[in-house]
């Protein structure tokens, strides 16, 4: 996959840095 997008970018959540989905 491309781009990791972090849970914090997602839920705005601060300290949330685990990649939940990848973009294309």
């Amino acid at each position: 996959c491309g781009e990791r997008i972090p849970i914090g970018r997602i839920l705005l959540v601060p300290g949330a840095t685990r990649c939940v989905k990848c973009a294309s």
